[in-house]
């Protein structure tokens, strides 16, 4: 915290907060985020899923992390004016995409969520496993 107000994020005349969300979400800036994406990706491992075919079969993506808001912000962010979560970004791709949380920080609530994943798994018939 000390770093971040000794460069002004907590100033009153930070320069930053008279940034509108029309100037910073422009079509220019989102076709940059684009490009530094797609030229930052590493993949580690493939196994021949990727890049993802309009007719590669049903997919499931489980995980928390997939539709928490928090975790595509991190810790610096301003006011987006959407987010492209993973689920939503293979359905692009492929419409037969479900999502299942399987995890949850509450205890309690993980033996139903990790059932829901095991029978959205079953029922998706995949034809390849990819972790």
């Amino acid at each position: 915290m000390a770093i971040r107000s000794s460069l002004g994020m907590f100033a009153e005349d930070c320069p930053y907060d008279k940034i509108s969300p029309t100037q910073n979400a422009t079509a220019e800036h989102e076709a940059f985020a684009v490009t530094m994406a797609e030229k930052g990706l590493v993949l580690l491992e493939n196994h021949g899923a990727l890049p993802l075919k309009r007719d590669s079969g049903n997919i499931l993506v489980v995980g928390y992390n997939a539709e928490n808001d928090l975790a595509y912000l991190g810790n610096y962010f301003g006011d987006p004016t959407s987010f492209l979560k993973i689920p939503q970004a293979i359905r692009e791709i492929q419409p037969h995409t479900d999502y299942a949380q399987g995890y949850s920080y509450k205890a309690s609530e993980n033996v139903r969520l990790q059932n829901e994943a095991l029978e959205k798994a079953k029922n998706a018939r995949c034809n390849k496993n990819i972790y």
